[in-house]
């Protein structure tokens, strides 16, 4: 039964890099996605796809939002365990 126990023990501080990976990680696609609708959107000159461009502005959002929640994490991890 010790074992199951260790499963949900507290990680160590190391551990809080992950959120950062991911936050960079989120960051990234964010400005290729948001680099890539400006393209389409500057450069296309044909008919704008309605649902193309909803795609894209729930694509930022999302990215964006994984981007902050992951920062938020590693804030508060790295906050918490000083």
């Amino acid at each position: 039964m010790n074992y199951l126990k260790d499963l949900f023990i507290p990680l160590d501080k190391k551990y809080c890099i992950y959120f950062y990976y991911i936050s960079v990680i989120s960051f990234s696609f964010f400005i290729l996605i948001l680099l890539t609708t400006i393209w389409c959107l500057a450069f296309e000159t044909k008919k704008i796809n309605l649902i193309f461009c909803m795609n894209s502005v729930s694509l930022m959002i999302s990215t964006f939002l994984g981007y902050f929640v992951n920062r938020l994490m590693y804030s508060m991890c790295v906050k918490s365990l000083q």
